[in-house]
């Protein structure tokens, strides 16, 4: 057999192969290598009399290399290979996320969510803007809740995406929030008095806060 590895996109390798002779095969077995030497791992079976077998899901611009035998109820064939193909580069970048908005403001905390980016092989992550800067990357999530935040001080966000081979999209919509306590604030305050004072006037001892609860 010679075998012919030719790269089809930016995920996909087709191998071809010609018959060696020998005994009649049941089905011929594919293996594959990031490198000459190996180790090489079985990817796929291609039917008897099917001379081709296309490989999927690789990562775009890199090289892999392929082994190919025949095999029939009692034995293997020598292997063909290696022969080796590097897959397109991926220069395209996710769309921006669009509908970025604030579905939840804490004391210390801003919730986000978005629309989904797309790409042409797949989104890996996205990166959250504080003030426009990059503050936190996470995974191929479209909701993210950012921590530790000042209660009161605005804050704007904006996100972008990222696929595998580092492309980044544009830059979602910016949103401005500011975080803040949502249930009931009060103030205790220590003194003796004859009649009702100002307590705006005053400073309290101390401030707590009890949550919102669902009616």
């Amino acid at each position: 057999m010679n075998l012919l590895a030719t790269t089809q996109s930016k995920t996909q390798i087709k191998l071809t192969w010609g018959e060696g002779g020998g005994n009649p095969e049941t089905q011929f077995e594919v293996y594959q290598s990031q490198s000459q030497d190996g180790p090489y791992q079985l990817v796929g079976f291609s039917n008897a009399n099917v001379d081709s077998f296309v490989v999927s899901n690789l990562t775009p611009k890199t090289t892999y290399f392929y082994l190919v035998r025949a095999i029939n109820a009692t034995a293997g064939s020598a292997v063909a290979g290696p022969s080796s193909s590097q897959t397109q580069a991926d220069v395209t970048s996710p769309t921006a996320p669009a509908n970025l908005r604030i579905t939840d403001l804490g004391p210390t905390s801003v919730q986000l969510a978005w629309d989904t980016s797309t790409d042409n092989v797949a989104v890996t992550a996205y990166d959250v803007y504080i003030n426009g800067n990059k503050a936190y990357t996470i995974g191929n999530v479209n909701t993210f809740t950012v921590p530790t935040l000042v209660q009161g001080q605005t804050y704007t966000f904006a996100i972008k995406a990222k696929d595998f081979a580092g492309n980044i999209s544009p830059y979602s919509n910016q949103v401005a929030g500011v975080p803040q306590f949502t249930g009931l604030n009060f103030g205790y305050y220590t003194g003796s008095w004859t009649k009702l004072p100002d307590f705006n006037a005053l400073t309290p001892a101390s401030i707590a806060g009890v949550p919102a609860t669902a009616a």
